[in-house]
């Protein structure tokens, strides 16, 4: 990732750049000329433990930082599982935050971060620490799935009515899908749902649509996964429309749902 922004006006004339000093996974421009940054367990040490999510100063290249990273896996990534999307605007600007391992989502903007919802799956609810003197990288992913029942929480938006949530229970992948309006709750699997074909990965969820992207990669592969179980979902419409663009036109695929009234 660059270590650097570099900003243009909408002309496409060149306007500065701005030095960032670490890079990360995923990154969200904020109000007051700030930048939220998840740098992952990169720059963890057994010797110092840095932050896996900063909030940097762009003004002056000062930082904040938030969840120390994991000492026992020194510079090593902490399986994200579904995909890297960790920021999602909402309707009021802030930007929703969950770490894979957390059950906090955060709210994050220019003036601090804090928790918004904490997330209670009585004793499933995650731990925030791995097991000491664990140092196996290619044994994360099935040590994660055995220690932790919920984990994984990395596709998420809110708007004014819907709160919606993905994330791996007992190994399973579900999508929980709240409308605030009604109090009911929806549960969907990502295998077998249309609208979770779409908001793999949520960038910004207003009030009256929401926006997504895909990677075309993704889709195809899902789709031989199903075929070589002697499956399809090209009989559906809309899967069937993402398949062809995936076949065309690559990365990245933008996709604007529309909530009905």
């Amino acid at each position: 990732y660059p270590s650097r922004l570099m900003y243009w006006d909408f002309n496409g004339n060149w306007v500065k750049e701005t030095k960032v000093p670490f890079g990360g996974e995923d990154m969200a421009l904020l109000d007051d000329d700030k930048a939220a940054i998840f740098v992952d367990n990169e720059r963890t040490t057994r010797e110092r433990r840095m932050p896996q999510l900063e909030i940097l100063d762009l003004s002056d290249g000062t930082s904040e930082g938030y969840f120390p990273g994991y000492p026992f896996y020194a510079g090593g990534n902490v399986t994200v599982f579904q995909q890297r999307r960790f920021f999602t605007r909402t309707p009021s600007g802030e930007c929703l935050f969950v770490h894979p391992l957390s059950n906090d989502i955060l709210s994050v903007s220019g003036s601090g971060v804090k928790v918004k919802y904490r997330l209670d799956f009585g004793e499933q609810t995650p731990h925030p620490e791995l097991k000491e003197g664990f140092v196996e990288p290619g044994a994360l992913f099935s040590y994660i799935g055995k220690e932790f029942p919920v984990y994984g929480f990395n596709s998420y938006w809110e708007n004014d009515r819907w709160f919606s949530l993905n994330m791996y229970i007992n190994k399973r992948m579900t999508d929980l899908l709240y409308d605030k309006y009604n109090g009911v709750l929806y549960n969907c699997g990502i295998m077998n749902d249309d609208l979770t074909d779409t908001m793999v990965c949520p960038v910004k969820a207003e009030n009256d649509y929401l926006v997504c992207y895909l990677n075309a990669g993704n889709i195809i592969m899902q789709e031989d996964y199903l075929q070589s179980k002697g499956k399809s979902k090209k009989d559906n419409p809309v899967y069937a429309d993402l398949l062809d663009a995936a076949r065309k036109y690559e990365n990245p695929i933008i996709c604007l749902l529309y909530f009905k009234k």
